[in-house]
């Protein structure tokens, strides 16, 4: 089916000072290198990168209608977006 993103990604965002060398700090840094190289669009469809969500299903919507969805090595051991998504997961780790 038609897909609206080329590549999503919803990760936290910094609110504690102490974690400067903490693995979002390098998550942030790839998505906006990705946005800067590509101008916010791969193969013509936009990326999406957020830090905050309205609702639970807002990640889940933007999740099924991406092509890729890059799960990146994180804070937690668990990753809800495994079981959410319905695109092609893309582990760097």
């Amino acid at each position: 089916r038609p897909r609206k993103f080329s590549m999503s990604a919803y990760y936290g965002a910094f609110r504690n000072k102490r974690a400067k060398q903490s693995p979002r700090k390098f998550r942030k840094y790839f998505f906006q290198q990705v946005d800067a190289v590509y101008n916010h669009s791969i193969g013509g469809l936009p990326t999406l990168f957020k830090t905050s969500w309205a609702n639970l299903s807002e990640p889940y919507d933007a999740y099924s209608n991406s092509l890729v969805c890059p799960i990146l090595f994180g804070d937690t051991s668990w990753q809800r977006r495994f079981f959410m998504s319905s695109c092609l997961d893309v582990y760097r780790s």
